[in-house]
């Protein structure tokens, strides 16, 4: 029994193997959404990606190709993507919750001292390295896409939607992305 869902399963229930909750914030793409997954109980988020987007062949094909070569990298810095169902002319994005506050919300705050900046470049640093790896690129490294969790490690999200709305992204893109944080 999975915990998560496989993303290499084609047989899967598609929005039924999820219970949809409220809207959690704003992803990349369209509104977040809380979710469990059926199955296990597993806390996901669904990234609800509206019609005129999901009508784009670009997208789409950008979005299958970033999910095919992220799929199976774990790296703790990295908020994973599990699954993308279809609901009429809506797609959702299934992943891992952020685990903690947006960077934005932080951002202007006394949270992130001098030492923590430096530890966060690491973490998302060490994110963008396991995507690079994959052979693929973010495209959007920005605040909204990076969390701060309790512990104070950070993690990147949005991977796959970001690849797939910035379809020309670069490993040297995203450094200098990152870098214009800063």
């Amino acid at each position: 029994m999975a915990s998560t869902p496989d993303p290499t399963d084609p047989a899967g229930g598609g929005l039924d193997d999820y219970v949809v909750g409220g809207v959690t914030g704003h992803g990349l793409a369209g509104v977040l959404l809380s979710g469990t997954y059926r199955e296990s109980g597993a806390d996901v988020v669904l990234e609800k990606i509206p019609p005129d987007i999901a009508a784009r062949p670009a997208f789409v094909r950008g979005l299958a190709a970033a999910g095919e070569k992220l799929s199976h990298v774990a790296e703790s810095h990295l908020v994973r993507s599990f699954d993308v169902v279809q609901d009429g002319s809506t797609l959702y994005v299934v992943g891992e919750p952020m685990g903690g506050p947006a960077l934005t919300s932080l951002v202007g705050t006394d949270s992130l001292l001098g030492p923590d900046v430096a530890a966060v470049c690491i973490d998302v640093l060490s994110a963008l390295g396991a995507i690079h790896a994959a052979g693929a690129a973010h495209g959007d490294i920005g605040e909204t896409v990076i969390a701060i969790s309790p512990r104070g490690t950070a993690r990147l999200g949005g991977a796959v939607v970001a690849a797939a709305l910035m379809p020309g992204g670069t490993p040297q893109g995203d450094l200098a992305l990152l870098g214009d944080l800063g």
